[in-house]
């Protein structure tokens, strides 16, 4: 399995350039209160978010628009140790373990898209942007998982990034390296 490291640089120039700036503690709590409002409580919380973000350094991203909070995307580089969970479809994105969310400079086996939402039309393509350059871009080399929360983001996971489902409980899908090929930096 193919791993990177030194990923926290490429996630932050590929999400700057679309507008994405690395998110505060308040724009955590506010980008988590949007996304209860979307999907409902059953997400993360905003301490596991922040636990996450201080970990990683690239975990969770806004985008501002002049009326405030226009996008939000979060994604969690994960181990090598993440893999057998992931296979089995048994990851838990509610509450990920230390040892299986990648640290700068750690080996990232794959990536797990925790979340993309947007507050308007517009602010939703530039969520689901951000999360196919996190696929396409920053880890083209490395399978990417998620869950999907609406039926909007089941449409995009399965169409824009061609996921599919994974064995086991919970609706965990999978979507094949971007670019296999590639050496992975």
């Amino acid at each position: 399995m193919p791993t990177q490291t030194h990923h926290v640089d490429r996630t932050l120039t590929v999400l700057r350039r679309l507008g994405f700036s690395l998110a505060t503690d308040p724009e955590i709590e506010a980008g988590r209160a949007a996304a209860v409002q979307l999907v409902g409580e059953a997400i993360a919380t905003a301490d596991t978010l922040r636990r996450v973000q201080a970990r990683t350094g690239c975990a969770c991203f806004v985008a501002r628009a002049d009326e405030g909070f226009s996008a939000a995307v979060s994604a969690i580089p994960l181990t090598p140790l993440a893999l057998p969970d992931l296979a089995e479809g048994q990851f838990d994105a509610l509450a990920p373990l230390d040892a299986l969310v990648a640290r700068p400079g750690d080996p990232v086996a794959a990536i797990y898209i925790w979340g993309a939402a947007g507050l308007s039309w517009r602010g939703r393509m530039l969520a689901v942007a951000a999360a196919q350059a996190l696929v396409c871009e920053v880890h083209p080399t490395l399978p990417s998982y998620a869950r999907a929360a609406t039926s909007e983001g089941e449409h995009i996971l399965q169409h824009r990034l061609g996921a599919r489902p994974v064995r086991g409980p919970g609706g965990l899908v999978m979507a094949p390296p971007h670019h296999p090929q590639r050496r992975a930096a």
